[in-house]
């Protein structure tokens, strides 16, 4: 009789070769799931899921035995012996995995379908023979600052005429998206009914708004922080106001760099929580972002020097594209954290026209479309958190990458012979330029991996926390510097910024980061007072017991 050990070693089997012929016989949903990397795990949770049956091992565990109730008792099992979230949830998908494996070869019965009662509608009651609700109607949500739609200029309202038949008509015309129905365009409007309602009260004369202003990313910073003003305990959700932006600028005017933007603007609220709605706090801190700097760097050369160094049998393949990866993604956050380019110019940068040596110093350059504004944006690179010392760095990863690059080009080459060359600077491990999602991925990974699941950042963070942190420390002093590096074109946008920026830094969350940034270097200056008392004494003991020669470690 078969056993769940053979029930693994079968589904291991299959789950290495993707030809195997069992393979064409199992449901298509249960042989996508048979993956080599899922079937390097499995002997470890199969021996967790052995010890919930009370065995050593799942040679000792029939078939017959393996019952949909075992998944409480497992759950239990790791708890109870202090494993963490993700290896509980692994080893119960395993469990499923073996279970509906067993199912699909004719070795366990199905599960008997379970028809649940359904629930009752308790907000309605039959009275007379009528439905009648129990409650009143849920009040419309409508924000006092909110301007209708009918005190709209003409402009605005003729505007907005078209954009309801882009939206709603059946059949349009360059419309990639099918339409969306009357209430859904409702709530729109209701966004942009708030939207410019708080615009005329910042003061902006409404007579001269247009629809282009609804997707202008000034005037939607400065809806964030007016809506984050007005609703500390929010009603609407923000997001949603910069999705339909978004949208407009995608689907209705077809700009694409302007939609990354409106994303950026996005993705930058993920980092800003509210406490108490009172106390807002950013979690990731600069110190946070070169730490993570600081440890790709060393992966980076770690693997480098270790690259004919590996263990035997290790089967990798283009090892010196992954060298060249690896300095890749360590030059990606090294130059987001100087430069705080946007994610479209950090990861559309070519060498020579982009960013190159001039007079011995690096220096970058886009062009004004590629700003997508009115003036070209150039400047020499410059480290204004660490300095010199962390300009040599990059430099020093950015000369290494350039060696190494070849062999990611090299790989695109034997994977895509058709396709031509890539020019970009930034390539991903296939040899390919980073996408929107790729780019937002690799961050993401890079800094759960490093720094924890609470810090994850975006290739638009750097931008936001680095010139934070530096005003917070400098104040006004390096206005100046921010507002050319951040390619502002009025200094009034960068003190809005600041303004901003210090009010989610104010008060204990301020002094909280200061101290420990302070804690930090107070540690790091005792342990190199140690270093040096223990080099003085290795000095004194080498000179009594060597007649006078000093020891060099």
């Amino acid at each position: 009789m078969k056993t769940a050990q053979h029930l693994m070693e079968e589904m291991t089997c299959i789950a290495r070769h993707p030809y195997h012929p069992k393979r064409e016989s199992l449901p298509p949903d249960l042989a996508g799931k048979l993956t080599h990397g899922k079937a390097k795990d499995w002997p470890t949770h199969g021996k967790y899921i052995a010890t919930s049956f009370g065995v050593s091992s799942l040679a000792d565990v029939n078939i017959g035995q393996m019952e949909p109730g075992i998944l409480f008792r497992i759950e239990k099992d790791l708890e109870e012996a202090g494993r963490g979230e993700s290896v509980v949830r692994n080893t119960k998908n395993t469990y499923k995995l073996l279970r509906e494996f067993a199912i699909a070869i004719d070795l366990l019965e199905p599960d008997p379908l379970n028809y649940g009662i359904p629930k009752r509608n308790r907000l309605i009651a039959k009275q007379n023979g009528r439905a009648v609700t129990l409650r009143g109607r849920l009040r419309k949500k409508y924000a006092p600052y909110a301007k209708p739609r009918e005190d709209f200029n003409p402009t605005l309202k003729s505007e907005i005429d078209q954009l309801e038949h882009h939206y709603t008509a059946r059949y349009v015309r360059g419309r990639a998206r099918k339409a969306i129905d009357k209430k859904t365009w409702k709530s729109n409007v209701d966004r942009l009914e708030r939207f410019y309602g708080a615009m005329e009260r910042l003061g902006i004369p409404h007579e001269q708004m247009t629809l282009r202003d609804f997707v202008n990313i000034d005037y939607l910073e400065q809806y964030v922080e007016f809506f984050l003003e007005e609703h500390p305990d929010p009603t609407y959700t923000l997001k949603d106001i910069l999705n339909w932006a978004g949208n407009i600028a995608r689907n209705y005017y077809n700009e694409k760099g302007l939609f990354d933007e409106i994303v950026s603007v996005i993705h930058q609220m993920r980092f800003v929580r509210i406490k108490d709605h009172e106390e807002m706090v950013i979690k990731v801190t600069a110190d946070d972002l070169y730490t993570l700097e600081d440890k790709l760097v060393q992966h980076a050369f770690a693997y480098d020097r270790m690259f004919y160094h590996r263990k035997p049998g290790l089967d990798v393949q283009y090892p010196q594209a992954m060298v060249a990866w690896h300095y890749g993604r360590a030059l990606a956050i090294m130059l987001a954290n100087r430069c705080w380019f946007r994610r479209s110019n950090l990861f559309g940068i070519v060498w020579d026209k982009h960013l190159y040596y001039y007079s011995g110093k690096l220096h970058f350059k886009f062009s004004a479309e590629e700003m997508k504004s009115k003036e070209t944006h150039l400047g020499q690179v410059i480290d204004l958190w660490r300095g010199q010392a962390g300009y040599n760095q990059l430099v020093r990863v950015l000369d290494r990458y350039r060696e190494v690059r070849h062999h990611l080009v090299e790989k695109f080459k034997l994977r895509y012979p058709d396709k031509p060359e890539p020019v970009q600077l930034l390539l991903n491990m296939a040899g390919k330029p980073y996408g929107p999602s790729g780019a937002w991925t690799m961050f993401s990974c890079s800094s759960r991996a490093y720094l924890g699941n609470d810090k994850e950042i975006h290739p638009h963070a750097p931008r936001l926390i680095v010139p934070t942190y530096l005003m917070l420390e400098y104040d006004y002093a390096i206005l100046g510097s921010i507002q050319a590096l951040l390619d502002h074109k009025s200094i009034q946008t960068t003190e809005r910024h600041y303004l901003r920026m210090k009010r989610l830094m104010s008060g204990q969350a301020a002094r909280r980061v200061m101290d420990e940034r302070m804690a930090k270097e107070q540690q790091a200056h005792r342990l190199a007072k140690m270093e040096r008392m223990l080099l003085e004494i290795r000095n004194q003991l080498a000179e009594s017991s060597t007649g006078g020669q000093p020891w060099r470690g």
